[in-house]
C-alpha cells in the first residue's frame, strides 16, 4: 500500500431527508399502486394483521435476514469466513450494527448495501402487490422504507475509488475510508 489515508463518510438527518426523501415518495407510490390494484379492504386486513400479532416476529426476522445477506453477500465476495461476523443491535440509535472493522473492496461493499434490501424489501414489495398478499406487501414495504440510510450511503460512495477499503462505523450511519490500500 501507497501513501494510505483514512477519512469518514457520514449521513447526517439532512442528508438522509434530502437525498431519501425522493426514495421514500417513490416507495410510497407502491402503497397507491397495491390500493388501486386491489381496494383498501386488503390492505386494512394486512395493516391489522400485521400489526397485532404478526408484526413484532417480522420485524426482527427482516432485521435478521437483513443483517444476514449482508454478511453473506461480504463472506462470499470479499472471502470472510462467516466466524468473523458479530451481530449488535445499539438501542440507544434504534439501529442494528455488526462487524466495524473488517474493511472491504468499494465495489463488494457497494453489493453488500444493495442485495439484502432486494430480498428483504423490494422483492416482498412488489410480489405483494402482483399476489395480493398485504402482509407480504406491508413487509416489503416497511424493510424498503428502512433501506433509505443504505441506499442514501450508496448515493454518496459515488465518488470513491475502487481501491478504497471500507467498514462500518461503530456509533452512526456511515463508513470509515481507507484509501487506495487495494490493488483493483
Amino acid at each position: 500500500a501507497n501513501n494510505t489515508g483514512k477519512h469518514e463518510l457520514t449521513l447526517s438527518e439532512i442528508k438522509l431527508s434530502y437525498i431519501g426523501l425522493p426514495f421514500v415518495v417513490i416507495v410510497s407510490l407502491c402503497g397507491f399502486l397495491y390500493y388501486s390494484i386491489w381496494g383498501v379492504d386488503p390492505l386494512i386486513w394486512g395493516v391489522q394483521k400485521f400489526f397485532s400479532y404478526m408484526g413484532v416476529p417480522l420485524v426482527l426476522m427482516g432485521l435478521f435476514l437483513n443483517e444476514f445477506f449482508y454478511r453473506l453477500t461480504l463472506a462470499i465476495f470479499c472471502k470472510f469466513p462467516m466466524s468473523t461476523f458479530w451481530y449488535g443491535f445499539n438501542l440507544g440509535q434504534l439501529m442494528k450494527c455488526g462487524d466495524r472493522d473488517i474493511p472491504a473492496g468499494v465495489k463488494y461493499y457497494r453489493i453488500a448495501l444493495i442485495l439484502p434490501h432486494l430480498i428483504v424489501g423490494f422483492f416482498p414489495l412488489i410480489w405483494g402487490i402482483v399476489i395480493n398478499h398485504p402482509t407480504i406487501f406491508i413487509f416489503g414495504f416497511l424493510f424498503t422504507i428502512a433501506s433509505v440510510g443504505d441506499l442514501v450511503l450508496l448515493w454518496e460512495m459515488r465518488h470513491l475509488k475502487s481501491g478504497n477499503a471500507v467498514s462500518e462505523l461503530p456509533s452512526r450511519e456511515g463508513i470509515a475510508v481507507e484509501d487506495d490500500v487495494l490493488d483493483e
